[in-house]
């Protein structure tokens, strides 16, 4: 994890949606959702569920976004 993906996860918890993450990022969306699988590999969890709705962080999401506010 490094510092673009600590703004990463920053904008989609202030968007909640990732496609208006990744026009905010100017990337593509299937860009940003594999950054996002690779993320949850290399912690080895799951860090948000998706839905047509948009984006909820699960509990793991929620313990990376707190770590990050501290950075």
């Amino acid at each position: 994890m490094n510092e673009m993906d600590f703004e990463r996860l920053a904008l989609l918890k202030e968007s909640k949606n990732i496609t208006q993450t990744a026009e905010m990022l100017y990337i593509s969306q299937s860009a940003l959702s594999k950054r996002i699988k690779a993320l949850e590999r290399e912690i080895g969890k799951e860090l948000m569920v998706r839905s047509h709705q948009g984006i909820r962080f699960t509990p793991a999401g929620e313990a990376v976004l707190s770590h990050i506010e501290h950075i």
